[in-house]
C-alpha cells in the first residue's frame, strides 16, 4: 500500500479535511471550496492496508511531530489559518479513515 509522497499528501489534507469538519473547526462557508480543490486532484483509491486503523493509529501515535500527545493533527479554520488540535479520540478518528473510502457521503 505504498503512495507516492505526493499522493501521501493529498490524502493526508484530505484527511485532515474531513477532521476539521467532525471537529467544527472549518468553517462552514469554506467547506465547498476546499473540497472542491482537494477533490480536483484524482488519485487511485487508498488501498485496504491504507485505511488499516490499527496501522493508520500506530504510525501517528509515533510521529515525532506529536510531541507529548497521544496524537496531534493541523486542522484548517479557512485558507491560510490552520489550528493544532491534541489527543483526539480514537473513533473519531477512526471515523475520518473510514471517511476516506466514499468522503462524498460526507459532503
Amino acid at each position: 500500500g505504498k503512495l507516492s509522497h505526493g499522493a501521501a499528501i493529498i490524502w493526508g489534507m484530505r484527511f485532515a479535511y474531513l477532521l476539521s469538519i467532525e471537529l467544527n473547526v472549518l468553517d462552514k462557508k469554506e467547506i465547498s471550496d476546499i473540497r472542491k480543490l482537494l477533490w480536483k486532484i484524482k488519485l487511485s483509491p487508498l488501498k485496504a492496508s491504507c485505511l488499516n486503523f490499527k496501522n493508520f493509529h500506530n504510525q501517528i501515535s509515533s510521529d515525532k511531530k506529536t510531541g507529548p500527545y497521544q496524537n496531534r493533527f493541523i486542522l484548517i479554520k479557512k485558507p491560510g489559518i490552520l489550528k493544532a488540535k491534541n489527543n483526539i479520540d480514537k473513533e473519531i478518528l477512526k471515523e475520518i479513515l473510514i471517511l476516506l473510502r466514499n468522503p462524498c457521503a460526507y459532503l
